[in-house]
């Protein structure tokens, strides 16, 4: 059977013209390693430095500058084809373009302990978005963990029909684009990259939260949460935090589009978590023959104001059936993918959000191999265990979310709808 193909073929001469501007990864592992899953067997797959077994890859130093050497070269050119598909790329010599090429997918860290105004202005985090210094050491030890272990990263989105990409391929939701960049990257680092949708239109995420260990998943590093369209509820983001974080395994980092409901969390149990962007800088749309002059991923993105239809004409790109002269359907086709209302974002603005979730994680890649690089350096291999091990940073934030009192939270919001019970005690579904 012929292999689907997601991205263009390339020939072999194309091919080495790209590698040529862009370069590629060499590294080469030659070394005779020991098998098996080492790490498997501790908690956490927190495996002491002193326990890797002889001739792991983890304690040759060679092997390890190479291999970081090479991930930062990787990670370099991922976040310079981002910004280059939306037209920052060779922008050195431009000041104004710089200057937008830095806002686009700047990612602010805030201070959410001494402010009130949780809620804060667009204009303070219109780029990536906004998290906190806490928040992103924490996603850097996760990553550490994943490559250190050759461990999985999941990524799960929850919430309504903007996270399910109602309107759309399903290749072409967030998660989905995500997915498209992130995934050959940490397959490179030795990580695999595990990325779900559970999403339903027309419904919170109550009902999934109260099972979250079962329905979302018990390993999960990144949990999204994106169900506005059915209220700004900070009860129900509450509840979706404190379940995510006692049910499972891991203790996720929480990226939401609202923040009531999970600052306490963050401020009084250490929970992660972070705040979505809408990338800084974009041009607009203001008539057809413009707007094949923009890069593809921000034709039609954003309009001007008396120009809108435009990008509602071009806002979703779907085929229900393509045909074909040796099948003829039963039934008759639909021309398009249902769902494509108004209220539910089209392919491109999915494409942008999936950037703007992968720039954040290899932003952080960045600096997890900046530290890995400095602390071998001055320490030697492996890389000492309290840069990256993640069970009592775990055990911590559970510990803590467990003994925050109900009554000090929204749980009053529900108006007795639920117990008390499910703001401090892991819940599971049970299945037939």
């Amino acid at each position: 059977a012929q292999e689907l193909q997601t991205v263009p073929y390339l020939d072999a001469q194309a091919r080495a013209r790209w590698v040529a501007k862009y370069g590629k990864w060499d590294l080469v592992d030659t070394a005779n390693r020991p098998g098996g899953d080492y790490s498997g067997e501790y908690d956490s797959r927190d495996i002491p430095g002193d326990k890797f077994p002889p001739g792991a890859w983890q304690t040759d130093a060679k092997y390890v500058e190479n291999f970081l050497a090479e991930a930062k070269s990787l990670v370099g050119r991922a976040k310079d084809a981002i910004y280059e598909e939306y037209g920052f790329g060779n922008v050195a010599n431009n000041e104004g373009l710089q200057a937008l090429k830095e806002k686009f997918l700047k990612v602010t860290m805030m201070d959410i302990e001494n402010r009130e105004d949780i809620e804060f202005k667009e204009e303070e985090y219109d780029g990536g978005g906004w998290s906190t210094v806490q928040s992103m050491e924490g996603l850097v030890r996760r990553l550490l963990h994943a490559m250190m272990t050759n461990d999985s990263f999941t990524v799960v989105a929850a919430g309504d029909s903007t996270a399910a990409g109602h309107g759309n391929h399903f290749k072409q939701n967030y998660l989905m684009q995500f997915h498209r960049v992130m995934e050959p990257v940490m397959k490179h680092l030795g990580v695999k990259l595990i990325s779900r949708v559970v999403a339903h239109g027309g419904m919170s995420t109550v009902q999934d939260s109260l099972g979250s260990q079962s329905i979302y998943g018990d390993e999960i590093d990144m949990l999204i949460w994106d169900a506005t369209l059915m209220g700004r509820n900070p009860e129900i983001l509450e509840l979706f935090g404190r379940q995510a974080a006692l049910g499972g395994k891991r203790v996720p980092i929480i990226w939401s589009d609202l923040t009531r409901g999970l600052q306490h969390l963050h401020n009084q149990a250490g929970l992660d978590i972070g705040h979505f962007g809408a990338g800084h800088g974009l041009p607009l749309t203001t008539d057809a023959e413009q707007a094949l002059t923009l890069p593809w991923a921000v034709r039609y993105l954003h309009c001007i104001k008396d120009k809108q239809e435009l990008c509602d004409a071009n806002k979703f790109r779907t085929t229900c059936w393509i045909d074909r002269p040796d099948v003829t359907p039963d039934v008759v086709q639909d021309s398009r993918i249902g769902g494509q209302k108004n209220y539910n974002p089209g392919f491109r603005q999915h494409q942008l959000k999936g950037r703007l979730i992968a720039f954040i994680v290899l932003e952080c890649l960045e600096e997890a191999l900046i530290r890995w690089t400095k602390e071998t350096t001055n320490s030697g291999h492996p890389l000492s265990d309290h840069h990256w091990h993640v069970k009592s940073y775990y055990d911590n934030v559970k510990a803590k979310i467990s003994k925050l009192d109900p009554n000090n939270s929204y749980f009053a919001e529900f108006n007795g709808k639920i117990s008390k019970r499910t703001f401090q005690v892991p819940l599971q579904v049970s299945l037939p």
